[in-house]
C-alpha cells in the first residue's frame, strides 16, 4: 500500500506515510491515536511496539528534524478514520477479500462489510454523522 492522495489523512500523518509507508502510518494512527506519545529505540516503546523499530526510527527523524512534534521526542498521534476507512474501501476495490481486510485492519469482518457497503458508516463523508442524526430541528 502507497501513501495515495485519495486517502485523506491528516498533515502529520501525511508526512509518516511518506516516511515509512501507508500502512505503518494507518497502524500507528489505529493504535495510538489522539494521544501523545515519545518515540526512542527501546523495544519496549509503544510506538516501536506499533509499528517496529525501522519505522520508529524514522518517525523519530522526522521529529528531529523538526517536521514532526516538538523537535525532540514527542508528538501527537492523529486519529484518521476516514483515512482508515479510505484504505479499507481501496483494499476491498483493488480485491482484497473483506476477511482479509479485517485481519490487516485489526478489525471484524463485520465492520469490513458496514464500512465497505454504509457511506453513511464514513466519519469523513457527508453522508456520515449528520445523516444518521435525522432532523433534529
Amino acid at each position: 500500500m502507497t501513501a495515495s492522495d485519495d486517502i485523506p489523512l491528516p498533515p502529520s500523518l501525511r508526512r509518516i506515510a511518506d516516511a515509512v509507508g501507508l500502512e505503518a502510518a494507518l497502524r500507528l494512527s489505529r493504535v495510538l491515536g489522539g494521544r501523545i506519545v515519545s518515540v526512542s529505540a527501546r523495544p519496549d516503546n509503544p510506538v516501536v511496539r506499533a509499528i517496529g523499530p525501522v519505522a520508529a526510527a524514522a518517525v523519530l527523524e522526522l521529529i528531529q528534524s523538526g517536521d514532526l512534534g516538538d523537535g525532540v521526542r514527542h508528538f501527537e498521534v492523529p486519529r484518521a478514520p476516514a483515512a482508515h476507512y479510505a484504505a479499507i474501501r481501496a483494499a476491498v476495490a483493488a480485491g482484497m477479500s473483506k476477511q482479509d481486510a479485517a485481519s490487516r485492519f485489526g478489525l471484524t469482518a463485520r465492520q469490513v462489510r458496514r464500512i465497505c457497503n454504509d457511506p453513511a458508516a464514513d466519519p469523513g463523508s457527508e453522508a456520515g454523522a449528520g445523516a444518521r442524526q435525522g432532523n433534529l430541528f
